[in-house]
């Protein structure tokens, strides 16, 4: 927690520090849309990225606005935010881990916020309440588990600061420990000499989200969204993903900027069935109609667009083993089709692939299309890179 305030209304508020993860490679997405949701609510000079999470403070009042993010992966409250040099041998530095428990760690106000999204997010623990002496022996006693993100080079395993530090929550607090059925999760951030402890705000991941009917290789709904914002969207601009599978780069771009047109398709006439069912699935989750996407069958190399149509390409290219296609023969083709659509001098084209030497063999073997930016990410475990395109003037 920040035990700060900031300015709303006239009216000084509480502020809390949050701590959120996003898809690597992507914290420069999660940043802006912060930015463009809170306003000056949000502190820009507390603001900091690192690889894969966001640290920003915001007034206390909009912390459940947070979970509409839909950059964020987790979110979690900070309640310390220290530097620490942890001592070169096991013993000491775990004994220094212990000791953390009873630093400044501002457990009030970290249960506070927690408690606002755990009403939204677990409507069965509404009626769960920490009382302001919980510490001293209140009613309630929370089951918690501990949790440790440990990065950096130090003497201790994280499975070990995490063993320690949870031993010295329950021996301190009392607290009942369950791994599994826990209503805390209290998480220990060890990043070099940069510790943090936190309360987790998200029991499940947020990208956990829209699609009900899964592909093959399904892309995260928050690494989909950001790579459509990377394409730099306007009011009104045609956005296509030209092989979509289940659909979550097109679901993404109709429900996160609602003032697109969405055409998406796939060879694969399952791909494009799933699509419109994920469609029709969140319909009916929102109880609202989403008019701004469709999906059809089509062959990528002679889809039915006309000429200087498309605004923004965005698109997850086949790549891996699960794809069995020639891709030095599929990427080259694919640019050359997608440039016809496209607006010369206009049309974006954001593309993620891990195939690197494909890429580089298809944009050398076409003019119509200028790299202006590759930024590596990872998904699931894999290295992978996002390609951002501008289509040249060359017809």
């Amino acid at each position: 927690m920040d035990g700060e305030t900031s300015q709303l209304d006239g009216i000084r508020q509480p502020t809390c520090r949050i701590y959120a993860t996003v898809p690597s490679g992507f914290e420069f997405a999660a940043k802006d849309e912060a930015h463009e949701r809170f306003g000056k609510d949000m502190d820009t000079a507390a603001t900091h990225t690192e690889r894969g999470a966001l640290r920003f403070s915001i007034p206390i009042s909009r912390v459940a606005e947070t979970v509409k993010l839909r950059a964020v992966d987790h979110l979690y409250v900070v309640m310390l935010e220290t530097k620490k040099t942890f001592s070169a041998t096991k013993e000491e530095a775990l004994k220094e881990t212990r000791e953390m428990v009873g630093e400044n760690i501002n457990w009030k106000e970290g249960f506070a916020v927690w408690k606002i999204l755990s009403h939204i997010l677990t409507p069965e623990k509404s009626a769960v309440d920490v009382p302001s002496n919980f510490m001293e022996g209140g009613e309630y006693v929370p089951a918690f588990r501990a949790t440790c993100y440990r990065s950096g080079k130090h003497s201790f395993s994280s499975q070990e600061a995490m063993a320690e530090f949870g031993g010295q929550l329950h021996t301190t607090f009392n607290w009942t420990v369950n791994l599994k059925n826990y209503d805390v999760d209290v998480v220990l951030i060890i990043d070099d000499d940069r510790v943090s402890v936190c309360l987790a705000l998200t029991n499940e991941p947020l990208f956990r989200r829209n699609i009900t009917f899964f592909g093959p290789t399904t892309l995260r709904a928050t690494i989909a969204y950001s790579m459509v914002r990377m394409g730099e969207p306007k009011a009104g601009d045609v956005v296509c993903d030209p092989m979509c599978g289940s659909g979550s780069i097109p679901i993404e771009a109709a429900l996160g900027f609602s003032n697109l047109q969405v055409i998406c398709g796939d060879n694969f006439l399952a791909a494009s069935v799933k699509t419109m069912e994920n469609v029709r699935g969140i319909e009916r989750s929102l109880g609202i109609p989403i008019r701004n996407v469709d999906a059809v069958q089509w062959d990528l190399v002679a889809f039915p667009l006309r000429s200087n149509t498309v605004d923004v390409w965005v698109s997850d290219f086949p790549f891996g083993k699960r794809h069995k296609c020639n891709r030095r023969e599929l990427y080259p083709r694919a640019l050359i089709a997608m440039a016809r659509a496209s607006k010369p001098g206009v049309t974006r084209a954001v593309i993620l692939t891990k195939d690197r030497q494909a890429m580089a063999f298809a944009l050398k073997a076409t003019q119509f299309w200028y790299l202006r930016k590759v930024i590596g990410v990872n998904i699931g475990g894999l290295n992978a890179w996002v390609y951002s395109l501008f289509r040249t003037t060359f017809v």
